[in-house]
């Protein structure tokens, strides 16, 4: 019988004592661990994550720290039934890796930043005394066990540990004869502030005060119109020298810009034009200061022999 000493350190450098017997016994070399840690769990605990974060024995110097994310614990692996990678026992001496990260077997959404996860394994049917070891998938596997059994053993159950792959992967190591393993998740690691991944959006806040009047706009083109009116000297009514006017108006809300006057026609020579102005509904010239709604024109025809129809117009602008 060969007994040894060993200890397992934190993340903080700090031995914590603990006393392990090896028995080797038989052909196989049977190999029993029993590991009994002779300090408080909180003490453990407090010198583990110290430093604020996960410290992983072996560990790089490159390793940031973890959060810890615990979840309602699911079924990644069972080769008994197929759950997982593999249908049927783990052989002597084999390997099986079992994916983690994404929507493996029972587990749901285990995110991709996730750099380790505690497992809680348990070995079925073994045909022979044997011991496992888990690791992570892209590193080589350590001189280390897992978990250990008797042959006959019902099921042995174990929580585990371990960092994964890049590719968020462990591997499973069966040293000899044949068992079947169920790996359940309990929780995994992301780098400290990951957390599980961003959470769902928040109720709408409160609609927030108005903002102050802005600056006032440009001014917009004016929209502008023509509006007419028109008036006739008749033909052969005796009436040499009459006088008429018109007064064309813009409507309300307008504002008057310019006008004139157009006789269109042979008989255009036979009119004079007295006046053309800006002018109020009446034809009278505004008052200084007052605003003109119209345009107004008068006229005197010279000849009763021919008929002449005079035109007035006024451009207004609106709104």
């Amino acid at each position: 019988m060969e007994t040894m000493q060993t200890t397992i350190t934190s993340s903080a450098g700090q031995p914590l004592p603990a006393t392990e017997s090896d028995t080797l016994t038989g052909p196989r070399h049977r190999r029993t661990k029993r590991v009994l840690a002779r300090v408080l769990i909180g003490t453990a605990l407090a010198a583990a994550l110290g430093a604020g974060g996960l410290g992983i024995v072996g560990a790089s110097s490159g390793d940031v720290p973890n959060s810890f994310v615990p979840i309602v614990p699911c079924r990644v692996a069972d080769t008994r039934t197929g759950i997982g990678p593999q249908v049927g026992p783990v052989g002597a001496g084999a390997t099986l890796t079992i994916p983690i990260t994404g929507d493996q077997g029972q587990c749901i959404g285990i995110p991709s930043t996730a750099t380790g996860v505690v497992l809680n394994v348990t070995v079925v049917q073994p045909n022979s005394s044997s011991y496992m070891t888990v690791w992570p998938a892209d590193t080589a596997q350590p001189n280390a066990s897992s978990l250990n059994w008797d042959a006959g053993a019902t099921a042995i159950p174990n929580a585990v540990t371990s960092k994964l792959s890049a590719d968020g992967k462990v591997n499973v190591y069966n040293y000899t004869g044949t068992v079947h393993v169920i790996a359940d998740v309990s929780g995994y690691f992301v780098p400290a502030g990951a957390g599980a991944g961003a959470g769902g959006s928040g109720a709408t806040g409160p609609t927030g005060a108005t903002g102050p009047t802005g600056p006032t706009g440009p001014t917009g083109v004016a929209k502008v119109v023509t509006r007419t009116t028109s008036f006739v000297f008749p033909l052969n009514n005796g009436t040499t020298g009459q006088l008429l006017q018109g007064n064309a108006q813009c409507l309300a809300g307008e504002k008057v810009l310019s006008g004139g006057f157009d006789m269109s026609g042979a008989n255009a020579p036979n009119v004079i034009i007295l006046r053309s102005r800006p002018a109020l509904v009446n034809g009278t010239a505004p008052a200084p200061g007052a605003t003109p709604t119209g345009w107004s024109v008068s006229a005197q025809r010279e000849n009763d022999n021919v008929a002449t129809t005079v035109t007035v117009y006024v451009l207004c602008a609106g709104s």
